[in-house]
């Protein structure tokens, strides 16, 4: 027999939290720059790369931001949806490839294209 959860029992989904991006001025001083709302859970990496900037989190995605709008300009689920936990940007020209772990897995983003490029599983020990 089926069981009817009553809707008061059913927590509301999580309140996306916000990354902040900060800036160092001259004089040492971190301020923040600009706060950006996407990830339904904590931010556990950044990695920038010229006008690139991409953000892990402990939803299982990969968010890459438009500064100028202050939004997410395209979100990418891990491999597994797992939380993400390391992240890196291509440089000299190839600024549109992200890097990321995320549980035992590596995985690579080529941001002009849908899907994930490479995923290499953990070997196991």
């Amino acid at each position: 027999p089926r069981t009817r959860v009553p809707a008061a029992s059913i927590p509301p989904p999580p309140t996306p939290r916000r990354a902040s991006t900060h800036s160092i001025d001259p004089m040492g001083e971190l301020s923040q720059a600009a706060s950006l709302r996407g990830h339904r859970g904590g931010v556990n990496c950044l990695a920038g790369e010229g006008d690139t900037l991409v953000s892990g989190g402990e939803d299982g995605t990969v968010r890459l931001w438009d500064l100028g709008a202050q939004r997410t300009a395209r979100a990418m689920v891990a491999p597994g949806a797992q939380a993400v936990n390391a992240l890196a940007v291509g440089r000299g020209g190839c600024e549109h490839f992200v890097f990321g772990a995320a549980g035992r897995d590596v995985f690579a983003y080529d941001l002009r294209a849908p899907g994930v490029l490479m995923r290499e599983p953990a070997v196991p020990s």
